[in-house]
């Protein structure tokens, strides 16, 4: 199954590592907030329902970064869903000013 690509769910910040980072600092980022967010360390029904659903996005994001081919694909949906942000924000803002350009003229 191919990795998905969320905007504000980018698997390099869950893990709190750069974009280089090596399997060992992607293991080490992982076991940290694995264990900083386990349900089974929380208190209250609450926090373990909070933390379940940080710890979901911490193993997935774990799980893709650390398999070579997933990461690879993952990096490649990544870049290619940044290039069409820019893509359309560059046509968007030449658009409108264009527009202004007409309005101020009249």
């Amino acid at each position: 199954m191919a990795p998905q690509v969320h905007d504000d769910e980018c698997h390099y910040k869950v893990l709190g590592v750069g974009k280089r980072a090596s399997l060992n600092e992607i293991r080490k980022a992982f076991k940290k907030l694995a264990l900083k967010f386990h349900p089974d360390k929380q208190h209250t029904e609450q926090d373990m329902m909070d933390a379940t659903a940080v710890f979901v996005k911490i193993n997935n994001a774990h799980e893709v970064l650390s398999d070579p081919v997933q990461r690879a694909q993952y990096d490649k949906k990544l870049k290619a869903s940044r290039y069409k942000r820019t893509t359309k924000n560059s046509a968007g803002s030449g658009e409108s000013s264009g527009n202004r350009q007409q309005q101020n003229q009249h």
